[in-house]
């Protein structure tokens, strides 16, 4: 079994990467007409901000919690 700091090592660069997207794609937004101020009632920023704030707790399962935030649980499998 590899060591969690072999596996952070390995994946440190495309984490960045990734984090450095994003805070682009947000820049992006920012900057456009209308600004933040344009989507800030848009529920999927919310979506998104509590996305963000699951990736930095200390908890358990962090791929799951994101994915069932995004996830539409409004309608029912039959």
């Amino acid at each position: 079994m590899r060591s969690s700091k072999d596996i952070f090592e390995e994946q440190f660069a495309q984490m960045r990467e990734r984090c450095l997207s994003l805070a682009a794609d947000l820049d992006r937004v920012g900057r456009a007409d209308g600004g933040w101020e344009a989507v800030s009632g848009d529920s999927r920023l919310a979506l998104l901000k509590r996305a963000i704030t699951l990736l930095s707790d200390a908890q358990p399962d962090r791929a799951r919690r994101v994915l069932e935030t995004f996830s539409d649980t409004s309608t029912a499998v039959k």
